[in-house]
């Protein structure tokens, strides 16, 4: 014990003769370590650590791809998601979701979410269940003014102070009210950064339906995920996606084949009359318009594709019916 102690003090010693290299060893200590373990994290978040979804291995995302503007990824056409249902054999289930932005005003001050607009099979696709409540039923997926709502564990505890009693008690969204029917565990919010309009995790989940007119093949806004069949490999799910891609970019000329892409810009331009700006960015053009999600004014000139709905950004969007 005595020795060990004047070794020690002699180490100490010889650090403060020669302050320099003992900076130069602390500061290669102190990166090598923080080194390993930033690296430590993310293998084990990426690698190692399950997914907490039901056989995540099966679990696979939908694309476009964009001939004239290959290796860019991009988001999915409603028009291309109905088709790809009625004619992919190769998954259990298919859905879809879109993100948008929306104004919390219960429980304290206003505060701005992110939310997916789901289709009706996204948590059975996931293979997840709720730790309170329930998921929506089919009659809600199916009613486009549907007042359900699910939360993640992250706002249910945040913002509610995880009261246990929250099923079935109303919350007030965008001024709308909403009946919250159940609550996510810990780790359920799917974010794919590559197609998302907003940028950053959800925070609940409401139901979406597709407008009436979504078999047009016009605008693209969605993100698809599915479910493979027992059985079916992601190579033999690929060739299959081809091949109904290739036929759909023969029977629609404005369809686009599927495959890992991302989200496009608008590139239209405005009307030489209308002086208004874009709300986000303020550009007087949509090809100028530098916004992920830019919102034009209602009062241009410029026609609305026909059927659409109000959009949550207060404007008409290229992103319809959400809530």
């Amino acid at each position: 014990m005595e020795s060990s102690v004047q070794d020690l003090r002699y180490a100490i010693r010889l650090c403060l003769r020669t302050p320099g290299l003992t900076t130069v060893a602390v500061v290669a200590l102190a990166l090598g370590i923080g080194a390993n373990t930033a690296i430590f994290t993310l293998v084990h978040a990426v690698l190692i650590e399950r997914l907490p979804y039901r056989d995540p291995g099966q679990i696979v995302v939908l694309w476009e791809t964009n001939a004239r503007r290959p290796g860019r990824p991009n988001t999915v056409a409603p028009a291309n998601f109905i088709r790809w249902g009625e004619r992919a054999t190769a998954f259990e289930s298919i859905a879809a979701y879109a993100e948008t932005r929306i104004n919390l005003t219960e429980a304290g001050d206003p505060e701005e979410l992110v939310v997916q607009n789901v289709t009706a099979p996204f948590f059975s696709v996931l293979g997840v269940s709720p730790m309170l409540g329930r998921v929506f039923t089919p009659e809600e997926s199916a009613d486009p003014e549907s007042s359900a709502v699910v939360l993640s564990y992250d706002l249910w505890q945040g913002r509610f102070g995880a009261d246990p009693s929250i099923v079935g008690k109303p919350i007030r969204l965008n001024t709308r009210p909403r009946t919250v029917v159940g609550v996510m565990p810990p780790g359920i919010r799917p974010f794919l950064k590559a197609g998302s309009l907003v940028g950053k995790p959800v925070e609940l989940w409401v139901p979406f339906v597709l407008p009436p007119n979504a078999r047009e093949p016009r605008g693209r806004y969605l993100t698809a995920i599915a479910r493979l069949n027992p059985g079916v490999t992601v190579g033999e799910a690929r060739v299959q996606m081809n091949t109904i891609a290739a036929n759909l970019a023969a029977e629609l000329p404005q369809s686009i084949r599927a495959g890992p892409r991302s989200l496009s810009r608008c590139t239209t331009s405005l009307p030489a009359s209308c002086g208004r700006r874009c709300s986000c960015c303020r550009a007087r053009s949509r090809s100028s318009c530098s916004s992920r999600a830019p919102t034009w004014p209602t009062s241009c000139s410029r026609a609305a594709p026909p059927g659409s709905a109000r959009s949550p950004y207060g404007a008409r969007s290229a992103r319809r019916g959400f809530a």
